[in-house]
């Protein structure tokens, strides 16, 4: 559904410049760039939310209990990648499929369905 909204002219420029130099519709440019800025917000209330944890001394040893059973259960007999300097684990990376996913064209573009 689509929906209209005022932005200044200023950043309707600057969306049609990401657009043209991404090879976007100038409908693409926007919604990447509020997704991208959701994913911003998220981050950075987590690390709020983290840092409010540590505070508590003891809701902090309980979460770092809670990682800690959690990582009882890699039972897939692979070694664990070495601790990162700020002492976390590297995410595992997933496992790629080798099968093509069914694509559709939109807008001149192929897209996954």
């Amino acid at each position: 559904m689509a929906a209209t909204v005022r932005i200044e002219s200023s950043a309707h420029e600057a969306l049609s410049a990401i657009a043209r130099a991404k090879h976007l519709s100038l409908t693409e440019a926007p919604s990447l760039a509020i997704e991208a800025y959701r994913r911003e917000v998220f981050v950075s209330d987590l690390a709020v939310d983290f840092a409010a944890q540590k505070e508590d001394a003891s809701g902090w040893a309980e979460e770092l209990a809670e990682r800690a059973a959690w990582d009882g259960t890699v039972a897939d007999g692979l070694p664990l990648d070495p601790p990162l300097a700020s002492g976390r684990r590297r995410p595992a990376a997933a496992p790629r499929s080798k099968k093509k996913l069914p694509t559709k064209t939109v807008g001149g573009k192929q897209r996954p369905r």
